[in-house]
């Protein structure tokens, strides 16, 4: 049987390989494919099934919802957790964006995840858009 596939985007390299590994100990039936690059995240998407995609918030917000935006064009089903260690200033980011006609965040459910977390925090997450994503599909 094949795994269930979780694409995970983060710029810093020991914070996604440190997450990874809580995910492969907490779910070891999900595969993680890992970036740092959107690009690489894109093309993942159009060839493979993607069960959930978590994206770590960048210093630059934007590119973050550009991130998320594209994401969500791609694939309009895949669930999202977002993290983040400054959430206040996401939401500000996608309000922003919300006004200039951008992006409307209600097409865009997401959980966000505030930085730093630990491992039952991440597995809650998982868990919670997991269930949720089963829930709708009932």
């Amino acid at each position: 049987m094949e795994k269930a596939k979780l694409l995970l985007i983060e710029e810093c390299p020991e914070l996604r390989k440190v997450i990874s590994l809580m995910i492969g100990c907490v779910f070891p039936s999900l595969e993680v494919f890992s970036t740092e690059e959107p690009e690489k995240a894109y093309t993942f998407v159009k060839k493979e099934f993607v069960g959930i995609a978590i994206v770590g918030c960048t210093e630059e917000k934007k590119k973050s919802v550009e991130i998320i935006k594209r994401l969500k064009t791609q694939e309009p089903e895949l669930p999202l957790i977002i993290m983040s260690g400054d959430i206040e200033s996401f939401r500000e980011t996608l309000g922003e964006e919300r006004r200039r006609g951008v992006i409307n965040p209600q097409d865009y459910p997401c959980l966000v995840l505030r930085k730093p977390f630990d491992m039952s925090e991440l597995s809650w997450a998982i868990n919670a858009v997991f269930q949720a994503k089963f829930d709708n599909t009932q």
